[in-house]
């Protein structure tokens, strides 16, 4: 049975979950199809979500044939995204109050997203909360595969030297969380997007409405009255 006193590691994701990004994302996600003549889906952009942005590049490529150079094309998201990351980039509600909290307990906590380090790094200093994060955990093709595969999970586990029972991980949407529960990590699945049928029955997920949510869980454990 999960136990919260025992969590001594939280392992957050980025996009969608710490800041809310995915409405850049998607608009990127659009603006790249259309500059090639094709038309965008929000299932689609559903289920490229979490994925390394690479990978992802290279599914539309070869899906809609658009020949293109995927080294390229990637360079131009990758410096549109760091300008947002770093100067427009928002936090959700409850975000920083939850991270406080967290430092003050002694927890520790990775930033465990498919991003790319250049983002993720842009992230934590555009909207000042780097200080909350002991680690940043990144996937690279070669080694460590993005979501949904477990591999970025594993690798956070190894690097902060924690056991998949001591720690908790944080997500929004359904490739995060089922990367997450496949490396036996329990997963706040956080705001509304509703989970594929096998993972909305899964006992390792517990859906939450925000952050503040999860701050009261960590609270009433912590600081009983």
């Amino acid at each position: 049975m999960f136990d919260l006193k025992q969590i001594t590691t939280l392992l957050i994701d980025m996009d969608g979950t710490v800041v809310d990004s995915l409405p850049q994302l998607k608009l990127m996600y659009y603006d790249f199809l259309k500059r090639n003549g094709i038309e965008g889906t929000d299932q689609e952009f559903k289920e490229l979500n979490g994925a390394f942005l690479s990978d992802a590049i290279k599914m539309l490529n070869e899906k809609y044939r658009l020949h293109l150079d995927t080294d390229q094309a990637s360079q131009d998201f990758i410096q549109r995204l760091r300008d947002y990351y770093a100067k427009e980039a928002v936090l959700f509600r409850g975000v920083e109050d939850f991270l406080s909290y967290a430092k003050k307990m002694g927890l520790k906590t990775a930033l465990v997203t498919s991003a790319s380090p250049i983002h993720a790094e842009a992230l934590l200093k555009g909207t000042n909360i780097a200080r909350f994060f002991d680690a940043i955990i990144t996937p690279n093709s070669k080694v460590i595969k993005g979501k949904p595969d477990p591999a970025i999970y594993l690798e956070a586990l190894k690097v902060l030297n924690v056991k998949p029972n001591e720690a908790i991980a944080v997500e929004d949407a359904s490739n995060g969380v089922r990367a997450a529960v496949s490396a036996n990590i329990y997963t706040y699945h956080i705001f509304s997007e509703k989970l594929p049928n096998d993972l909305e029955g899964e006992n390792l997920v517990k859906k939450v409405a925000d952050w503040s949510e999860i701050l009261n869980a960590f609270w009433r454990i912590n600081e009983p009255s």
